[in-house]
């Protein structure tokens, strides 16, 4: 569950830093010297690179809501 939530939320950071990055520098960002762009290119694979963030989050995410199911019926059994 942690490889798959820290997998998801660095990719999509990694994306979302690089498109920032590409935004601020206007035009130049689109130049190959600057490197933005080679990069943003080859970063935009790993969104769905070994799974699809969206699959990973909802592992994630069913994960927390088992964990958090058997903690309040443990509760109530108490």
């Amino acid at each position: 569950m942690l490889s798959s939530g820290l997998k998801a939320a660095a990719t999509w950071s990694r994306v979302d830093i690089l498109q920032q990055c590409r935004e601020c520098c206007g035009g130049q960002g689109f130049l190959a010297a600057n490197k933005i762009g080679p990069m943003k290119t080859d970063m935009d694979v790993d969104v769905t690179f070994e799974g699809d963030n969206t699959v990973m989050m909802q592992q994630v995410c069913l994960t927390l809501c088992v964990q958090q199911e058997r903690k309040v019926y443990a509760s109530q059994r108490s």
